[in-house]
């Protein structure tokens, strides 16, 4: 029975969001626009779980953002050339990272 197996099932949500993040800083828009998005990001990812849950999902783990300044190629496509982000120590990009913390907050 589809229900049953709606109830005893474990409904894994994970890591979304990064590339509404990215989309937004390759189409030119400034980290404090993609700060601006978070809540509806969030607000969308949370939608979607309740929607699962209506169906009648009893178990759900939602997995927050993977710190998106310590991959070097999502690093380098998210801002443009003349653009020089800070780094932590692990040569790791605080924007982003920030960005990824901001997220799993609100989350």
């Amino acid at each position: 029975d589809c229900v049953e197996k709606l109830r005893s099932a474990l409904f894994i949500v994970g890591e979304v969001g990064s590339y509404d993040y990215y989309y937004a800083l390759s189409q030119g828009k400034t980290m404090e626009d993609v700060k601006s998005m978070v809540s509806d990001v969030v607000q969308a990812i949370l939608d979607g779980a309740k929607r699962v849950i209506d169906m009648g999902a009893s178990k759900m783990i939602i997995a927050g953002m993977f710190p998106l300044g310590c991959f070097p190629a999502h690093v380098l496509a998210a801002f443009p050339a003349n653009y020089t982000p800070s780094y932590d120590e692990h040569r790791c990009s605080n924007d982003l990272n920030n960005l990824s913390i901001t997220h799993n907050d609100q989350l």
